[in-house]
């Protein structure tokens, strides 16, 4: 090495990020988690109507919620998405809606038909 070249520089580091990244919201998340459990909670009441209108009007909520999120997860292209969303909402629904109804059964089995 000669005397006229200089040493070599070492690269700068990139400084931190000072401000850290903001936590993700999380109001969905509980959002949902009350809709989960709100036919439970009106069960707990006693009475059996407002149980069974929270699990009938909360069903097809999940199914929709849940269907989508599957349909996305599982397809590959948009089109194999959108026809799994629909087919994964249409059984989500049949099953959630027969749980509701075995479960209003279930719980009052005194059925009047006239």
């Amino acid at each position: 090495m000669d005397a006229s070249t200089p040493p070599p520089t070492p690269t700068p580091v990139p400084a931190a990020n000072p401000e850290p990244p903001r936590p993700k919201s999380r109001k969905m998340l509980y959002l949902v988690m009350g809709l989960l459990a709100l036919p439970g909670l009106l069960g707990l009441t006693g009475n059996t109507e407002l149980a069974a209108f929270g699990a009938l009007l909360l069903a097809p909520l999940c199914a929709l919620i849940s269907g989508i999120i599957l349909g996305i997860r599982i397809g590959q292209t948009p089109g194999t998405r959108f026809l799994l969303s629909c087919v994964l909402i249409v059984a989500c629904l049949a099953v959630a809606e027969g749980l509701a109804i075995a479960g209003c059964a279930m719980s009052s089995p005194k059925f009047n038909f006239h």
